[in-house]
């Protein structure tokens, strides 16, 4: 391979996503599931209480200082359904300055997210997957990169 072509490809292999802007306030993303993680979910749809739970880290995520974010973590819906998916997470920031301040600067910030076991269902015996955020209020998510973490990327 050329040196382009392992730089375009490795980001494809560390997890990197693409995300891309859908309906009024939602981002999809394309994530890749790694292997360990989906052999995580499995064991705890098995019932291993031990194992885990999947977390979602959402790198360089743009807030603006006199403004608070929640992001709702929506799973794929299930074939044929118009409904959303399965709510898998929701998180948050508060604003740092009070909303009247004049000061708007936009800040990058990075969210270790949590999911719930409604997880573990969509991520078992998958090699990736499509996540939507949700963003409540106006405007879109900006962010740079997310990724599922596992033991590998700590």
């Amino acid at each position: 391979m050329r040196p382009i072509e392992i730089a375009l490809l490795f980001p494809l292999l560390a997890g990197v996503v693409m995300s891309s802007p859908s309906d009024a306030g939602e981002t999809k993303l394309h994530l890749v599931v790694p292997k360990i993680l989906s052999e995580q979910a499995v064991r705890r749809l098995a019932g291993d209480s031990d194992t885990p739970s999947p977390v979602l880290v959402l790198e360089g995520v743009q807030v603006v200082m006199n403004r608070g974010l929640t992001i709702d973590v929506l799973g794929e819906p299930k074939r044929g359904s118009s409904r959303p998916g399965p709510l898998l997470a929701i998180a948050g920031v508060v604003a740092q300055q009070p909303a009247e301040s004049p000061n708007s600067t936009v800040h990058k910030i990075n969210l270790t997210v949590p999911l719930n076991e409604k997880a573990a269902e969509l991520l078992a015996r998958q090699s990736e997957v499509t996540l939507t955020l949700k963003l409540e209020g106006e405007g879109k998510i900006k962010l740079d990169r997310a990724y599922f973490q596992t033991q590998e990327s700590r």
